[in-house]
């Protein structure tokens, strides 16, 4: 009975232990469902910021990218799995890419950068700031980052497209900019006036430019000196005048002794003792008006040197659309001028080649390379391809980067040229057929296929029997002609993947690749064979002649481009041995 208890007691605690786990598991299930929820909750808040969010892990993973981010940069999460893929798509050019990654914008004590992942401490040196990042589609924006550094080490950086804000910054720099300058021209005519024109304050240059003493010039209406000032064309720029908002506008300056001189004036707005007055800057630009007229004839002289330039000479926006093009272009491409105005350059830019000439401006406007030259194809309106060499000049504003000048040649006879040059050196010029040098090339890269996929490939010598007697009985000019349709007929019997190429003399190369079953090339060795006892139609003879083939089968047969050919070679002669007209593989020729 003791016994009993006892284990009953024990199965009591047992229960209850139990019970006490149940408890715990099902305790442990609701803080994980707690926390699921709070992570969703907090995707879904991520998911609606106004702003780009990027969710990082402590190694640099992306884990999430909300829509806004997309809206942004074009990004998805698929396109930046890291910070890595992230910094090479967006700062593809190297220098630059660098230069952000040794930036110091934003330090944090030594002892927490000794602490921190590698991956943090670049986060750390590099944000908290903006950069010119490129976008999935090309364009280049303004963006600013703000990370926030988690308990765990992971990450949230937020993302602002800013480059609005940057354009009107540089717009208002522009304008602080314009009004420092109409400070520090104080020997220009200066006055002060009141809100109904009235001169109410002068400087010595506006006395001594005028003709007026100072106190004649404070009894005096602007309009006594400047007639369109108030109630003439520049009335309503007056009426609408806001602090701190200057404007820039031309009139026409009266001396007090009737004659009359162009004049720049600058006008801001300004408040003094609880009312509004107007601080004037003026300028004679006589020498300025002459110099615009003269740069009007220069532009015109210049216009006509450009129109009957052989050259093709146009310019482009920073969007890449024609602004102006001269003749010779309208006259190459076949489109009219009209056609070519606000049309962007890369409908013209042959299909194989827009990527990389779009690379090429995109990078001229990061690296702000002044002239470079670039050579690419054009696609003119009949369908015809041309070749341009031009030199292209970026067009600078300030500090602003606003177009490209280009001056093009057509090069395409040049471009003809070469590859001629390159079919020369790389062709028999019998033939057409591969030479040895290209052969080869092929034959190492074939080697090097077969040996990384585990593949045979197999190259065979032919030599034409007794070819020595056509040339010595009908002459050089039919053996020459000869080859060319033996050539014409071998290439007629292989697949477009394989190479036939000529040696010199009467010798032939074959190259086969991706060969499945060592049968196949003994078939093909016998389809040649076949193909060769049909006669040759050369001018009026039927000329019989046949081939002797050596094969030699990678890796069988040799291992590298040097011994497969000897292999080949010895084979051959076997064949020749045998009576010549038949072929032998170098693994079952005598060794």
């Amino acid at each position: 009975m003791p016994r009993v208890k006892s284990t009953d007691k024990t199965r009591e605690q047992l229960v209850k232990t139990v019970t006490s786990l149940r408890q715990q598991i099902a305790a442990l299930e609701g803080a994980v469902d707690l926390l699921q929820k709070e992570r969703d909750t907090l995707f879904s808040i991520l998911e609606r910021a106004p702003y780009g969010v990027v969710y990082l892990d402590k190694d640099g993973k992306t884990l999430f990218t909300n829509t806004e981010f997309t809206a942004i940069t074009g990004y998805t999460l698929e396109d930046v799995p890291s910070t890595s893929d992230w910094f090479r798509l967006t700062f593809p050019e190297e220098q630059y890419r660098d230069e952000i990654s040794a930036s110091e914008t934003w330090k944090r004590d030594k002892a927490q950068r000794e602490t921190d992942s590698v991956f943090h401490k670049r986060l750390k040196r590099v944000f908290f700031r903006s950069f010119s990042v490129v976008c999935k589609d090309g364009t280049i924006k303004e963006i600013e980052f703000r990370p926030s550094v988690l308990d765990d080490g992971s990450t949230i950086v937020m993302l602002a497209d800013i480059t609005e804000r940057k354009q009107a910054e540089e717009a208002f720099r522009e304008s602080e900019k314009q009004f420092r300058l109409m400070v520090q021209h104080i020997p220009d005519i200066l006055s002060v006036i009141d809100t109904d024109g009235n001169i109410i304050d002068v400087n010595q240059h506006a006395c001594e430019s005028l003709g007026y003493t100072r106190d004649e010039l404070l009894g005096l209406n602007v309009q006594d000196i400047e007639r369109d000032f108030i109630a003439g064309k520049h009335a309503e720029q007056w009426k609408r005048m806001v602090p701190g908002v200057p404007i820039l506008v031309e009139g026409v300056q009266i001396r007090k002794d009737g004659t009359a001189f162009p004049a720049e004036i600058r006008i801001g707005m300004f408040e003094s003792g609880g009312r509004k007055l107007f601080l004037t800057l003026t300028r004679d630009i006589t020498e300025r008006k002459r110099a615009e007229e003269a740069l009007r004839t220069s532009e015109k002289r210049y216009r006509q040197i450009v129109d009957n330039a052989d050259d093709i000479i146009y310019g482009t926006g920073k969007g890449g659309c024609f602004t102006f093009i001269n003749p010779v272009a309208a006259r190459i491409t076949g489109y009219s001028e009209d056609e070519l105005l606000g049309r962007h350059y890369l409908d013209l830019v042959s299909p194989a080649y827009r990527n990389d000439t779009e690379r090429f401006y995109r990078l001229q406007l990061i690296r702000r390379r002044q002239n470079t030259y670039y050579e690419f194809p054009i696609v003119t309106r009949d369908g015809t391809e041309v070749w341009l060499g031009q030199n292209v000049q970026l067009v600078i504003e300030g500090e602003r980067i606003v177009g490209f000048q280009s001056v093009a040649r057509d090069i395409t006879n040049r471009k003809r040229a070469e590859e001629t040059i390159r079919e020369l050196a790389y062709r028999d010029a019998l033939t057409g057929l591969p030479n040895r040098v290209l052969f080869n090339d092929r034959f190492t890269m074939a080697l090097a296929q077969a040996r990384r996929h585990q593949q045979r490939c197999c190259i065979m010598l032919l030599d034409l029997d007794h070819f020595k007697e056509i040339n010595d009985t009908l002459g050089h000019s039919v053996g020459d002609k000869l080859l060319r349709v033996v050539g014409e007929r071998l290439t007629g019997l292989l697949r477009t993947s394989d190479t036939i190429g000529r040696m010199g003399g009467d010798e032939f190369l074959l190259l086969l690749t991706d060969i499945a079953r060592v049968k196949n090339v003994t078939t093909i060795a016998q389809k040649i064979l076949g193909a060769f006892r049909n006669p040759f139609a050369i001018d009026d003879h039927k000329l019989m002649i046949t081939t002797s083939i050596g094969i030699a089968l990678f890796p069988d047969d040799g291992d590298d481009a040097d011994t497969l050919m000897k292999s080949a070679d010895i084979a051959m002669y076997r064949a020749k041995e045998k009576g010549r007209d038949n072929f032998q593989c170098y693994s079952s020729a005598p060794r």
